[in-house]
């Protein structure tokens, strides 16, 4: 929009100078931007009023720029793009914020279960292990204290066995045999099957140490002990009661086979020279022979009864079974 470039034209083309920014311009040849109202636009239209010169540098008019659509799209794409930052930012916040809970929560829940499971194995749970879902160093210290868990368990284990072993011979002892038979005696009570219990003590035996020596001694009660891990079977039980003394626990057999079975005992230490140093050393063996349900119904009964057996054995001259009578079928 050209304004006033010749005085002829003064006022015609552009007559809303208001504010007299367009003359001012004109006295001064200093650019202005000014607001002015017009029929179009009611809230105001954006002008700068630009000097035109001749020569000698004089000023001979003014050139009006309007910007007034580019303005107000500049200021609408700014509204958008500030929107979208602000948008952006607020979601970026809420995501770092949701993430920072995440892990936060995540590692707090990993360390009250690394807490719990140190506490239930500190109480003597075995069985306790750490599980995690965070990775990285409170990963690591999971897989340490589960392995550290792991040989635990197993010093354990050891320890538990070596506590129920007698340490001469390997076998049970007398603790871990009772145990052993208050197991069978559950499970039998549960199926309906039997279980019999021996108890068998060498004959003489004092005087093998009174000849031969305690060393001696100890070589045949591990020779013993050796021929009946040999001659039972996988779920039959053998301990060492004390001193001459052992025990064997039968589950699933009833007094028939259990006769049997300690008569083979019987003849296989009679025939199992023992040799220590220079000296072979003969022995022989009484056993008592009892058998759950019918003569008793507790594991301290069958101790009891199987004892009287033994002794009656002794009594009877020794080297023998003997046993309460077997059941009788039902009628007779």
């Amino acid at each position: 929009m050209l304004a006033d470039a010749i005085p002829a034209n003064q006022g015609k083309l552009f007559a809303e100078d208001r504010g007299g920014e367009v003359a001012a311009t004109m006295r001064d040849g200093t650019p202005r931007a000014f607001s002015e109202l017009n029929a179009d636009f009611p809230a105001g239209i954006e002008l700068v009023a630009v000097p035109m010169r001749a020569a000698q540098n004089k000023i001979v008019g003014a050139v009006l720029l309007e910007y007034t659509p580019l303005y107000r799209q500049l200021l609408a794409a700014g509204g958008e793009t500030r929107q979208l930052i602000v948008t952006a930012s607020l979601t970026g916040m809420a995501a770092a914020l949701a993430l920072g809970f995440l892990l936060s929560h995540g590692l707090v829940r990993d360390l009250r279960r690394l807490t719990r499971a140190a506490d239930l194995l500190a109480a003597g749970d075995g069985s306790a292990r750490a599980t995690v879902g965070s990775r990285g160093e409170l990963g690591e210290l999971a897989g340490a204290f589960n392995a550290m868990a792991d040989r635990i368990a197993v010093q354990k284990a050891t320890l538990t066995e070596l506590a129920g072993r007698d340490p001469l011979t390997g076998l049970h002892n007398r603790r871990s045999f009772a145990e052993r038979l208050t197991g069978a005696l559950a499970y039998a009570d549960r199926t309906g099957t039997p279980v019999a219990l021996l108890m068998l003590d060498l004959d003489h035996f004092k005087s093998v140490n009174d000849r031969y020596g305690h060393p001696a001694g100890d070589q045949v009660l591990r020779a013993v002990a050796a021929l009946l891990v040999r001659e039972l079977r996988a779920v039959d039980v053998a301990a060492r009661l004390g001193g001459e003394e052992f025990g064997v626990l039968l589950p699933g057999i009833g007094h028939r086979d259990a006769t049997a079975v300690a008569g083979r005992l019987r003849a296989a230490i009679a025939r199992c020279p023992v040799v220590h140093a220079t000296a072979t050393v003969l022995v022989t063996a009484s056993i008592g022979v009892v058998c759950y349900p019918w003569h008793a119904r507790t594991g301290e009964e069958l101790f009891e009864r199987a004892d009287d057996a033994l002794y009656h054995a002794k009594r009877a001259g020794r080297d023998r079974v003997s046993g309460p009578p077997p059941p009788q079928p039902a009628g007779r």
